[in-house]
């Protein structure tokens, strides 16, 4: 089973809630060829199924344990709907020959 989000360390502790952390989403398997780094292995990140962002949470004096997860739940549902539904490489492979476009 995957976990989507992954805090790695707490930073500045025991004063705040900054965090280092891991968001992680699927990736539809008609992109999955482009993240792939070894389409062979049995890994996630590797194979391209899953892809990796890594980033620094800096929470505000004050914040609860709940807000902080709630934080973290609604930048890791905004990665993943960007994962799901970029279309960044609807031209791949679109080439000119001087005259015309083809793919």
């Amino acid at each position: 089973m995957t976990a989507y989000i992954e805090i790695r360390e707490r930073l500045h502790q025991p004063s705040d809630f900054d965090f280092r952390y891991v968001l992680r989403a699927d990736v539809p398997e008609a992109n999955q060829q482009y993240y792939a780094k070894d389409i062979n292995s049995s890994d996630p990140v590797l194979n391209g199924s899953i892809v990796e962002r890594e980033g620094e949470f800096g929470g505000v004096a004050g914040m609860t344990v709940a807000q902080v997860k709630t934080a973290l739940i609604t930048m890791w549902q905004k990665f993943q709907d960007n994962i799901t539904n970029e279309d960044r490489w609807n031209y791949y492979g679109v080439n000119w020959n001087g005259t015309s476009w083809s793919r």
